[in-house]
């Protein structure tokens, strides 16, 4: 008789991709489907299998599809011999992912400088139902990206109004062509009259605001309404960007070791600059929002994962972690964060700050933790090559009981023992200009 241990620490299950995974990010529509970057430029589209918590069929998004984007615009010559050069200094990974699910889009950007914006292609799936194609075949299309549709979604072209599940797979509707360098990071935020804006940046530190909807750029980070002079929004490279839940506002890390927290507009002169959050002492890596805790948290090299109030001038926690941070994301259903870095990642208490568990398993340096809450399971991407699927943490958190307000806050700054930042400091922080 052998006695088996189940150990919870360890994935349940391993999708290789064949190269290293540097990024990540899923639907939360069935079928589940999750998108991971690889260095070659290319997106693996992964799709939850009905008939197992552990099975996965993949499937491509190439770069040379994505480049067709990219023939479309006139300046096409100009952007080619840009892009190659990007190429040939830095590669042309994909570095971040996001699925926009409210216009059905997945947005990637790449080392070549480029943010490529896909979605399901309209025109061959009323031409799938315009052939009348066999129900096996139908069925094919609704697996491929089924994802993209409901049930009552409508497809309409000149004629006639076509409701169906049906479509023919993803393609690449706009290549974004504006930065100079690398993009790094990504933020989408949606104004209910005029549509959904696509925030980016990267190396060269540039804020471009583009429409999701027409692929044009709206505007970028600039000084007055006059002024046509692009300003930069850090003093070193961005690394990450992030809303929070009602979109008015967003932060940005930076290799400053700073995270900058500025108002969302669609004119570049109305990003103004609300707080600047000091108190790394290397690269910041990474920032998210805690909606529960109503706390941004960011993640740097130097090994420390802080917590900042919702208006950006008060540290209100410093934790102490073992590695260089490399990704951090919220497991909203079990009131918890987790942090990734080297080879492993472990999930915090989101209100007391205190681990609740270590996962390992992985042989090289962890890119991308995500929570699957539909799935009940956390997903990393590693350079190691491959995706782990691991169960999530499932012991509950409870927020902490406030005995008053005065009393934590000073809690809070004795653990931290940095002073707030005022609005005076944030005012004159100094950010460099540069022009088109």
């Amino acid at each position: 008789l052998l006695l088996w241990r189940y150990r919870v620490t360890v994935p349940i299950t391993i999708l290789r991709g064949g190269t290293s995974q540097e990024c990540l990010a899923y639907t939360r529509k069935a079928p589940i489907l999750l998108f991971s970057g690889t260095p070659e430029g290319d997106i693996i589209k992964w799709e939850k299998q009905p008939h197992s918590h552990a099975a996965f069929s993949c499937d491509q998004l190439t770069y040379r599809d994505a480049q067709s984007a990219i023939r479309k615009t006139d300046e096409f010559y100009a952007l080619e011999n840009r892009r190659k050069k990007l190429i040939k200094e830095n590669g042309r990974s994909i570095l971040r992912i996001f699925v926009e699910e409210e216009n059905d889009l997945v947005i990637a950007a790449c080392e070549d400088g480029n943010v490529y914006v896909w979605g399901y292609d309209r025109i061959a799936c009323i031409a799938a139902v315009a052939a009348g194609l066999s129900s096996a075949s139908q069925q094919g299309w609704k697996n491929d990206a089924m994802f993209l549709l409901d049930d009552d979604t409508e497809l309409e072209d000149e004629a006639d109004s076509i409701t169906d599940k049906r479509v023919a797979g993803l393609v690449c509707y706009h290549a974004l062509c504006e930065h100079i360098g690398p993009v790094t990071a990504l933020s989408v935020h949606h104004k209910q009259e005029e549509g959904s804006y696509l925030l980016s940046s990267g190396w060269d530190r540039k804020i471009c605001i583009w429409n999701l909807e027409t692929g044009k750029l709206v505007d970028s980070l600039r000084s007055t309404v006059f002024d046509k002079k692009t300003l930069i929004g850090a003093d070193d490279v961005i690394t990450d960007m992030a809303s929070d839940s009602t979109g008015k506002t967003f932060a940005y890390s930076s290799a400053d070791g700073n995270v900058y927290l500025r108002q969302f507009s669609v004119r570049g002169y109305e990003l103004k600059l609300l707080a600047v959050m000091q108190g790394h002492a290397s690269e910041v890596t990474c920032v998210m929002w805690n909606e529960d805790a109503g706390t941004w948290i960011s993640g740097s090299e130097d090994c420390t994962v802080r917590i900042w109030s919702a208006d950006g001038l008060s540290c209100v926690h410093k934790l102490d972690v073992v590695n260089p941070v490399t990704s951090i994301n919220i497991d909203k259903t079990n009131k918890c964060f987790l942090v990734a870095g080297e080879n492993e990642y472990s999930a915090y208490n989101g209100f007391t700050y205190v681990k609740l568990r270590s996962f390992t398993g992985h042989n090289d340096l962890v890119h991308k933790v995500i929570h699957v809450p539909q799935l009940s399971q956390y997903i990393t991407a590693s350079r190691d090559k491959t995706l782990r699927v691991w169960h999530s943490y499932t012991g509950g958190v409870q927020k902490p009981v406030e005995e008053s307000a005065e009393t934590d806050s000073d809690v809070k700054r004795q653990v931290v023992g940095d002073e707030p930042i005022n609005q005076e400091s944030v005012e004159t922080h100094r950010i460099g200009t540069s022009s088109n």
